[in-house]
């Protein structure tokens, strides 16, 4: 009876370091994607900003739309070689209103959004200056 409780009980623990590797690799996982889904994100709102200021405060019509512009500042991405990538982090709505955008809170703004496992990105100031600049436009 004693063996089998001892069997039992290292049973237990090897189920419970198992469990505890699968969850630290999830984790470890999971922030890997978030910042890259952050990386993307700020990416692609940095590029809408330029489109807008380049165009006269016109919103992008499609992903060939942002293809054309050089990014302002360094990404782990390098633009436009890897749209497929960022495509697959980030959703973008290009049939957004720029005229409603104008009028958005940053908590309010939906026209980008991460997919997947992503950080915050509407209080690092890249969204507020795209509403900036949309609304400039306006």
């Amino acid at each position: 009876m004693t063996r089998w409780i001892l069997r039992i009980g290292y049973v237990a623990i090897v189920a419970v370091v198992i469990l505890s590797a699968i969850a630290i690799y999830q984790g470890i996982v999971a922030a890997r994607h978030g910042k890259e889904t952050l990386q993307a994100t700020l990416l692609v709102v940095d590029l809408i900003k330029q489109h807008v200021e380049t165009h006269d405060g016109a919103w992008p019509g499609s992903w060939a739309d942002l293809e054309k512009i050089t990014p302002p500042r360094s990404s782990i991405y390098e633009w436009p070689a890897d749209l497929q990538q960022v495509q697959q982090r980030v959703e973008v709505d290009f049939a957004a209103d720029p005229r409603q955008i104008a009028q958005q809170t940053p908590e309010e703004f939906k026209a980008v959004l991460p997919i997947g496992y992503y950080y915050t990105y509407k209080d690092k100031g890249s969204v507020q200056a795209l509403i900036d600049a949309v609304g400039e436009h306006q």
